[in-house]
């Protein structure tokens, strides 16, 4: 699992706002915010990753808030390749609901691309919470617990893009597809690059 993992890449601007910057301008960016353009993120995940079976090792292992953050960031590598904020993260997620994707296209065309208003629109989601895959690895015998299963676990069900009145609408404690279905959200995938081709998610798809 840790091998399918790509070098990290920061999410671009969408096509619809912004000039796209180049890969240099891109680099260069990165280079001045953490001066760590070249990390490979598989280093990363593994380390986060060892650091939650050690504590599942320990033998009080705790759901706190160093393990609620290190889920959280380890999700953030794996789907878009780097720990962003909620905004960043809202930008490179590969799966968006529908309204969603017409809130976030709104947003931008608006120049709210930067704008704390984004919180009161969007939310990034996790199909099947953090809480449920902590449980579950803990409930791992010791000797399938491993680097490769946490990340497993945490690509199983991808992050995706919802609308704030879809995120209440999601709040039951149902498998990750009965939650969708249930609340009727319409989840599409696509490149968060681009405005268009976007279509509908198959794991998602009302049966």
């Amino acid at each position: 699992m840790l091998a399918s993992l790509a070098p990290r890449g920061r999410p671009l601007k969408h096509a619809t706002g912004p000039r796209i910057p180049s890969r240099t301008q891109r680099e260069s960016l990165v280079a001045e915010e953490r001066n760590d353009v070249n990390i490979d993120i598989r280093d990363v995940v593994e380390r986060r990753s060892r650091f939650l079976i050690d504590e599942i090792r320990s033998g009080f292992p705790r759901y706190d808030h160093a393990v609620r953050f290190t889920l959280r960031s380890l999700s953030n590598y794996i789907h878009v390749g780097d720990d962003l904020g909620s905004h960043g993260i809202a930008r490179g997620l590969r799966f968006r609901s529908r309204s969603a994707h017409d809130a976030l296209l709104r947003l931008i065309a608006d120049g709210a691309g930067k704008s704390r208003s984004w919180g009161s629109v969007l939310r990034n989601e996790h199909p099947d919470p953090l809480k449920a895959i902590w449980d579950r690895l803990q409930a791992l015998p010791p000797d399938e617990l491993s680097s490769d299963e946490v990340v497993r676990q945490l690509q199983a069900w991808p992050m995706v893009l919802v609308t704030i009145d879809e995120h209440k609408a999601l709040d039951k404690k149902l498998p990750p597809f009965d939650r969708y279905r249930e609340a009727r959200v319409e989840v599409l995938t696509g490149d968060p690059t681009s405005a268009d081709g976007w279509c509908a998610a198959p794991q998602f798809v009302m049966r």
